[in-house]
């Protein structure tokens, strides 16, 4: 996935991925008192996924600058909207074994939104790390769900490094008020 779909998912949702649930206890720096975070549900068991998982699925918002940006996940689609415009998406196809780097002109414009999506551990959080159908290199995007300070947090990184890109929340307000909020089990890049 490019840079802009990076960028915009995190916006959104923060991509326009899906994610998984963490499953450790979080506490979060840049406030006086420990903040204490609980697992929302455990992730699904295969390792690539044929569906968003249950607890992703909805709408999520994150603010990128000063635009309002806004992601729907349902069961196999993901779409992005920036100041209420549609801006992209996608849908989720299981993973089946095939060629990336394809330049067949009928085979890139079929699959020209699609994603497949395998479950990850990283820096000890759980993660979808979600994939372009034709993207042959790359990291691809990571997604996670956590229960911070009783507030869904949907979190995108990017990267070897799994670097933050952004966390959306489940209203705009939210998303406003916490949209600068670092959170210290997630790497961020400076």
């Amino acid at each position: 996935m490019n840079k802009k779909r990076i960028l915009t998912l995190t916006a959104a949702l923060a991509l326009a991925g899906s994610t998984l649930v963490s499953s450790s206890v979080l506490a979060a720096d840049n406030t006086s008192t420990a903040e204490k975070a609980s697992t929302a549900k455990k992730m699904p068991t295969e390792k690539y996924l044929a569906a968003f998982p249950q607890t992703i699925r909805g709408t999520w918002y994150n603010y990128v600058g000063n635009k309002l940006c806004k992601t729907v996940i349902g069961k196999k689609e993901m779409t992005i909207y920036i100041n209420g415009k549609k801006d992209q998406y996608f849908t989720l196809h299981a993973y089946v074994n095939h060629n990336a780097v394809t330049t067949n002109k009928a085979t890139l414009a079929k699959t020209k939104h699609w994603v497949w999506a395998e479950k990850t551990t990283d820096h000890k959080l759980d993660w979808l790390r979600i994939h372009g159908w034709s993207d042959a290199a790359g990291a691809g995007m990571f997604v996670n769900l956590s229960k911070i300070n009783s507030h869904k947090v949907l979190t995108t990184a990017s990267g070897a490094g799994v670097w933050v890109e952004g966390h959306a929340y489940q209203t705009p307000k939210l998303a406003k008020k916490l949209q600068k909020k670092r959170y210290s089990q997630f790497a961020y890049q400076e």
